[in-house]
């Protein structure tokens, strides 16, 4: 019975031109007549909400799923989900702890790097689908101010970029997954990485930093005033230049405002 009457609901909800009267009546027809329990009216939505969050997940960890193989993938996620409730009706916000369930209960020998690779993959997705953000141009906001203002200053990542640092090359394996779901048999090299993810122009970015870059936004990330962020970069790097740090960012769209 329970079967019979999902089957009908998805040929209704399937129907390219909506369905007659006469369809609906008849899903109305099989719950009045076979009196179906309260749990198993509740089956039906139950089984349409875990559907829904698997393919959300697969939607957003599509490399994962390929690196670890989809029967694993849907053994994973089917474990998250019985952990982790969906607070929000917004399906694009589902899956934020996916990378720490992974790093805590996935034991793959050769993947290392999996919880890397989901959250390069969550911070896409976060800065893929965040608002458009607009403010002065940061010359011009640093124009206004005086001399003695210039070390207060405080700058502002963009509201949906993410920093990631792994010890692993996750971009270059992100980048050969990517491009189709390529085979990632080729050898990568064992380096650290670094990068920021976010959306700039309209466009969604990974762009992959220097050891010096990543401090240096790390720190603007921590809301340091520039004067603390000169003060820590010379005790850490023995030559940089703050005006390339600065021009450099604010270039690529990884300083948004400043306070």
């Amino acid at each position: 019975m329970l079967a019979q009457l999902q089957q009908q609901i998805i040929f209704e909800l399937t129907q390219k031109n909506g369905c007659r009267a006469d369809s609906y009546a008849k899903s109305l027809a099989l719950l009045a007549a076979h009196h179906l329990s309260p749990s198993e009216q509740l089956d039906i939505y139950n089984s349409s909400i875990l559907s829904s969050l698997n393919n959300t997940l697969k939607k957003i960890y599509a490399v994962c799923a390929h690196l670890m193989g989809h029967k694993h993938f849907a053994h994973t996620t089917e474990k998250y989900i019985a952990t982790q409730a969906s607070s929000s009706p917004d399906l694009n916000l589902y899956g934020e702890k996916f990378p720490l369930f992974i790093e805590k209960t996935v034991t793959v020998n050769h993947l290392k790097c999996l919880a890397d690779i989901a959250r390069i993959e969550w911070s896409w997705n976060t800065a893929y689908d965040s608002a458009d953000e607009s403010a002065p141009p940061i010359a011009e906001q640093i124009a206004r101010l005086e001399d003695s203002e210039f070390l207060d200053i405080i700058f502002c990542l963009p509201t949906a970029a993410t920093l990631i640092s792994s010890h692993h090359p996750v971009l270059d394996i992100w980048n050969t997954c990517h491009r189709q779901y390529a085979t990632t048999s080729k050898p990568f090299g064992k380096h650290k990485t670094y990068l920021i993810i976010h959306r700039h122009e309209l466009n969604t970015k990974i762009d992959q930093l220097s050891k010096l870059e990543f401090d240096f936004l790390h720190l603007i990330r921590a809301e340091k005033t520039l004067g603390e962020i000169v003060e820590t970069l010379n005790n850490t790097s023995s030559d940089f230049s703050l005006n390339t740090l600065l021009l450099n960012a604010n270039h690529k769209g990884w300083l948004f405002t400043i306070k």
